[in-house]
């Protein structure tokens, strides 16, 4: 009797966990869990590590370095990680665009020069004006884990919550998006855009994000 109740529970949560991968659903979280200390501190901290656009929709964009360090300059070798989150205590969902729409990103050195970007920063933003209301066919589109069925495709969507609920996503390293001839620092300028929609309005809006200036720290090469 014992051994058919464990394997009935471990059913149920086979099912649910199931579900939830298959509907891309996001647990809501309760008050309690938003209100916990350990949320409050890890959202602050990892706030105050950050570099924070500013809100628009009722949402803002995070951006931190890629081994999480405690600092807002980022390495031009390591990835830039970045987050949304909602500025007040709704939930709403965002559907990201593909790298052609989604982001305009620019860099200069302290002397105001403009590093030539690489074929893969050249790519960034190059239709990002063209973005005016919803259109399905600029989302960025990511396969369902496991499947590789190009039926089984559908756009990266992600709920925003008021506190930092996961892994942020990454743009490439700087040094691979712009050619930095020379050790130093550079400004790296990221401006960026997505879909969104909330409980509150059935119609799929556009946000854009006001530009984000980011320093970034080339060093020298050890080689030379």
């Amino acid at each position: 009797m014992k051994i058919l109740i464990f394997f009935a529970l471990c059913l149920v949560s086979a099912t649910r966990l199931f579900a939830d991968d298959t509907n891309n659903a996001i647990k809501k979280p309760t008050d309690a869990e938003i209100n916990s200390n350990a949320t409050i501190s890890l959202t602050s901290n990892m706030l105050i590590s950050s570099v924070v656009s500013k809100t628009n929709g009722g949402i803002f964009v995070f951006f931190c370095n890629e081994e999480g360090r405690d600092s807002k300059e980022f390495g031009s070798d390591s990835p830039v990680r970045y987050g949304f989150m909602s500025a007040n205590k709704t939930y709403p969902d965002i559907f990201l665009l593909r790298s052609e729409y989604s982001c305009m990103i620019f860099a200069k050195s302290e002397t105001g020069e403009s590093p030539k970007p690489t074929k893969l920063g050249a790519s960034y933003g190059t239709k990002y004006r063209e973005v005016t209301g919803y259109d399905k066919d600029k989302l960025d589109i990511s396969l369902r884990k496991g499947d590789s069925h190009p039926d089984h495709e559908r756009p990266y969507m992600i709920m925003v919550a008021p506190y930092f609920s996961g892994m942020p996503r990454s743009l490439p390293a700087p040094e691979d998006l712009f050619v930095f001839n020379k050790p130093g620092k550079y400004k790296l300028s990221i401006e960026m855009q997505v879909f969104c929609s909330s409980s509150r309005s059935k119609s799929v809006y556009l946000v854009k994000f006001p530009a984000v200036e980011l320093t970034i720290i080339k060093k020298e090469d050890p080689k030379k």
